[in-house]
């Protein structure tokens, strides 16, 4: 076994080729070797792992599509998009696209975006930029962009209907446990609930500033000691209804029997933990679905315009009727 690197001459030993028949494929230069030579030079190049930085080795009108990764505890916090991503890659190949993972690190993206067709990403400001400059690019569970193409799920109905099933359920005070940072998502998730359970009557019992890195079991001890405590938690994303789980076992409350517990993004592990998470599913499938009709559109030249994504409650085990008053 060797580390060394596939060279060009490597790939044109194998294949009975010159090196430069091998190069100007590769380096897609205007050329007349046959297309079928071509394919042989691209497959052969993928199975021997060749790889040309910052130029990805593509196929014949194949589109590349990039995944710009933002940093961020709100993409740390949900599962979201690397459910996203598995859902789009399942999509593509049978519609000829290739998805690539980025980070949006300026000094990496002006080479890497090079050879893409298509940018999706959360942030409209970088979508902007990258469209000034002749780019493509889509927005995708991101800041609101009327003036871009965008496909976002309805999060302000997620917070809606979840904040329906806390007063369907009988609950009139209730907490939000959400992280201090700001965004579209975060905010439409918490406008909706608000808004629909002041409607129902209800009672937002509003806790202290979360500190991501370990305050949350001494936040929820001062919120339930107070004689109008919280009766329901709603999370930003199910991620944390697995924190908040833990800290009301040690200290002493029992879900759904005592608190109930509700998130956002129905992940696998909240299906199998008892007890199994309420929460809302945000349509992943259908989400990729959109975003491929929203690709297709913009290659295609498209204007500009938005789509929201519908959720759906998943009521399981850790929500039920409030507690017996004290």
């Amino acid at each position: 076994m060797t580390d060394r690197k596939v060279t060009l001459k490597d790939i044109a030993n194998d294949l009975g080729l010159s090196p430069t028949t091998v190069s100007l494929t590769l380096n897609q230069r205007e050329s007349n070797i046959p297309e079928a030579t071509q394919e042989r030079i691209f497959d052969a190049a993928r199975r021997m792992g060749y790889l040309r930085r910052p130029t990805l080795i593509r196929q014949k009108d194949w589109l590349n599509v990039a995944l710009v990764s933002q940093a961020g505890a709100s993409v740390q916090l949900t599962s979201f998009f690397s459910e996203v991503s598995r859902q789009l890659q399942n999509r593509m190949g049978s519609q000829s696209m290739r998805l690539l993972h980025l980070v949006d690190d300026p000094n990496f993206l002006e080479a890497a975006l090079h050879q893409v067709d298509v940018v999706l990403t959360s942030s409209a400001s970088l979508a902007r930029s990258l469209e000034a400059q002749g780019q493509r690019s889509l927005v995708i569970q991101g800041d609101s962009a009327p003036d871009l193409v965008s496909v976002n799920c309805d999060d302000e109905g997620a917070g809606r209907i979840m904040a329906e099933h806390a007063l369907e359920l009988g609950h009139r005070r209730a907490s939000l446990v959400f992280p201090p940072i700001h965004g579209r998502c975060i905010s439409s998730r918490h406008q909706g609930f608000v808004e629909r359970f002041k409607a129902g009557e209800g009672t937002i019992c509003p806790l202290p500033k979360l500190d991501l890195q370990g305050n949350l079991r001494e936040v929820l001890h001062k919120a339930l000691q107070k004689k109008q405590a919280p009766t329901f938690l709603f999370c930003f994303a199910d991620n944390l209804v697995f924190q908040v789980h833990r800290c009301l076992r040690l200290l002493g409350f029992d879900v759904p029997k005592d608190l109930s517990v509700a998130g956002v993004d129905d992940l696998h592990w909240g299906r199998l933990t008892h007890p199994a998470f309420s929460t809302v599913n945000l349509s992943e499938g259908l989400f990729a679905d959109r975003v491929m009709e929203a690709i297709r559109h913009l290659q295609e030249g498209g204007a500009p315009y938005q789509v929201l994504v519908p959720t759906q409650l998943v009521a399981r085990q850790t929500t039920s009727q409030p507690p017996p008053p004290r």
